[in-house]
Formats: structure tokens, sequence, C-alpha cells
């Protein structure tokens, strides 16, 4: 295999790639109830490693359930591209 080529990804879910700002930024917008919790960033992210796929799923699912419109899933793609 050629070293020069691009890696790619294989596997990747969207809502496991949006940027906590951009959900927190749609819950804000949408008054979505996460934008109103003490510490949402705990609500969305694993800071430390978790015993399996099961304990990170809620927070797979809090990110999804705050997108509510087309547009917020529009924006939300464009949220991975932006890191890099």
């Amino acid at each position: 295999m050629n070293g020069a080529l691009p890696l790619i990804d294989l596997h990747r879910h969207l809502e496991g790639s949006i940027r906590t700002s951009t959900v927190l930024e749609i819950a804000r917008r949408t008054g979505h109830p996460l934008a109103s919790l003490a510490d949402p960033r705990a609500a969305l992210v694993a800071d430390e490693p978790l015993p399996g796929l099961l304990p990170y799923l809620p927070k797979v699912d809090v990110a999804e359930s705050a997108q509510t419109t087309e547009q917020d899933w529009a924006r939300s793609a464009q949220s991975p591209r932006e890191s890099r």
C-alpha cells in the first residue's frame, strides 16, 4: 500500500462526531433541556473510559435529542469538518 494515500474513516456515526459546542449551540437556540443543565458538557462527554458501549449511549442519545429539525442536522453535519 502506498504510504502517501490519505487515511479514511470507515465507520463513524454523525451523532458521536458532533462538537460539544455545536450541540450546545443548537440546544440553546431551541430551548432543549440540555442547555439548562449546570454542567451540560458532562451529559455529552465521557472524560474517563467507560466500561463498554452501554454507559456511553445516553451521551449519544442526548446529543441526538437536541437535533429537532433538518437544519439542526445540517448544522451538525458541518461540525466535524470544522475541527480539521
